[in-house]
């Protein structure tokens, strides 16, 4: 026997389609960041540069033929700006690192004096002799903390060491001073600057999570506001469960309906399920060729058909088939909305106007579905009957066996609809909803 299982996704057992937001939203991501790229990227690293490039002739920038280059420890204290000239051996193995993790380089001067230089390889300049290089612009100053150790070592080796004499006849007794008090700054505010292709890289690496999430919010949203899904938080809120009474007790007359298909979603919804682009082609499709309809005039004319059949019978209809048509009627108003074809103002008017009739030719939910079942059974083929009856019977007994199931709502719910397009009360839909289990 087949059976029949509420739906277990998420809360109401209904679909919020959310891998379908984020493949969406991925390539949406994908498309936004190559934009990004192409045009966004080149004026923010222009801008990039202003911002991180020096002035020319700054401390750290690289050195044109007219910054003096230095000769002398004497050069150094009178010149505010300049450069050294060097060679490339002793910009590669000539250095060391101080304890704060600065590199310095050991730079001999012209004068055979010995400095010491913090530099920014960057700026530094080929010249026409093969192997030699002119550093960048710098400045003579103190070291910005202690003197290193290695530095302080070096100063005592010379000023006590076997050479000590040496040092104090060509250089001065004041040497090792000198040369261990200072540096030679070649960095100043130097920041490293990255290759336009590193940037547009960091850049897309910083907004792509960005992007992913804004357009999945918005992807999402869009969808719930189209009623293509259901909300992934605060489910109460989507826009295809009944909003009013009226609404919520005509969802339970097609119910058994909305149950007895895989591809729908169930109660509660007044469509049956969500406006997915398949659904809506599929009850187009369904609509055309099984009703004939294809629009609102259509549509409404085979309702009205539906109702006025049995609209004026005068006895109660319990032991009919009549159900059968009557909530086919509701049916196919909530697919005719779920395609688009009618609004929400003329949902309401046409489910108050088939609701009315329902109430007053049946006596309850009970006689009402049994009618349905009855006519179904009629409508179906020889062969289609015993599996089919067994199917829907068993539906609609776990459908009433439910606790907050469609035929809890009561029966003589107020179906008024008012001319300004307010449709009765709310009571009834508020306590569905909250009562409704969270999968």
């Amino acid at each position: 026997m087949a059976s029949f299982r509420i739906p277990t996704r998420n809360k109401y057992g209904f679909s919020t389609g959310i891998w379908h937001a984020a493949l969406v939203s991925l390539l949406l991501t994908m498309v936004l960041t190559r934009l990004l790229q192409s045009f966004l990227a080149p004026a923010a690293y222009q801008q990039y540069l202003e911002e991180h490039t020096l002035p020319a002739g700054s401390v750290g920038t690289a050195a044109g033929a007219d910054v003096p280059a230095a000769q002398s420890l004497d050069d150094l204290d009178r010149l505010d700006r300049f450069t050294i000239e060097t060679v490339g051996s002793v910009l590669n193995y000539d250095h060391f690192t101080a304890e704060d993790g600065t590199v310095y380089h050991y730079l001999m001067l012209p004068s055979g004096e010995l400095v010491y230089a913090r530099v920014n390889l960057q700026a530094v300049t080929g010249l026409e002799e093969k192997g030699r290089y002119r550093l960048p612009v710098g400045c003579w100053r103190e070291w910005p903390g202690e003197t290193p150790e290695l530095v302080a070592g070096i100063a005592d080796a010379v000023a006590n060491g076997e050479d000590a004499g040496y040092y104090t006849e060509q250089f001065g007794e004041d040497y090792p001073l000198r040369f261990s008090s200072r540096y030679v700054d070649m960095y100043g505010d130097h920041q490293p600057v990255l290759s336009e292709e590193d940037f547009q890289y960091d850049i897309s690496r910083g907004v792509v999570a960005l992007l992913f999430a804004v357009t999945f919010l918005a992807c999402s949203l869009l969808r719930v506001l189209l009623g293509q899904a259901a909300p992934v938080f605060w489910s109460s809120r989507d826009p295809l469960l009944p909003r009013n009474d009226l609404e919520c007790w005509c969802a339970s007359t097609f119910a058994l309906w909305a149950a007895s298909f895989p591809a729908l979603e169930g109660w509660p919804l007044i469509t049956g399920g969500h406006r997915s682009l398949w659904r809506v082609w599929m009850t187009k499709r369904s609509l055309r060729e099984q009703w004939g309809i294809r629009g609102r005039k259509d549509g409404i004319r085979v309702v009205e058909k539906l109702i006025e059949e049995w609209a004026e019978e005068p006895e109660l209809l319990d032991d009919t088939y009549a159900g059968w048509d009557l909530c086919r009627a509701t049916q196919l108003l909530g697919m005719m909305y779920l395609a688009g074809y009618i609004s929400r103002k003329t949902l309401d008017l046409e489910f108050s106007r088939a609701g009315g009739v329902i109430q007053q030719r049946f006596s309850g939910w009970e006689a009402l579905t049994d009618s349905y079942l009855l006519g179904c059974i009629q409508w179906l083929s020889e062969e289609e009957r015993e599996k089919e009856f067994v199917l829907r019977r068993d539906i609609l007994l776990k459908l009433r066996a439910t606790p907050c199931g469609p035929y809890t709502v009561p029966w003589d719910t107020d179906l008024s609809w008012a001319a300004d397009g307010s449709a009765g009360g709310r009571a009834v839909v508020k306590e569905v909803l909250a009562r409704l289990p969270v999968k």
